[in-house]
């Protein structure tokens, strides 16, 4: 179904000619601050490359981006990291980015002592 994940690498930057390292098919990415873990994006796509380099700042990036790129407005690309897994198949992205997802939220529920019922 999925590879692992790739290390996790510098996100770069655009005006310095950076390019990002990524599958051009289906995957999943993440990206974070390099000096908290902070996830500033997760998801899948069916062309992780380039949805990847339209997270930069861009008013022609979609706008559920927008709001993404204005929440990290005060990090600059150089403080951002990023890593990927590829898929065979958009569909195979978007089952184990559900995946990961449903493990995050465990982990949260776990450290805040919640109690839970996954029957």
């Amino acid at each position: 179904m999925a590879g692992s994940f790739t290390p996790w690498k510098p996100f770069p930057d655009s005006q310095r000619g950076g390019v990002i390292e990524a599958p051009i098919g289906p995957g999943v990415y993440e990206v974070r601050r390099i000096s908290n873990g902070e996830l500033v994006a997760f998801g899948y796509s069916a062309k992780v490359a380039h949805d990847l380099s339209r997270l930069r700042p861009n008013s022609a990036a979609p706008s559920w981006m927008r709001r993404l790129v204005r929440h990290a407005s005060d990090v600059a690309p150089n403080e951002l990291e990023y890593r990927t897994s590829a898929t065979g198949t958009k569909s195979q992205a978007k089952a184990l980015a559900r995946g990961l997802l449903g493990r995050r939220q465990i982990q949260f529920m776990r450290r805040g002592n919640l109690e839970f019922d996954l029957s």
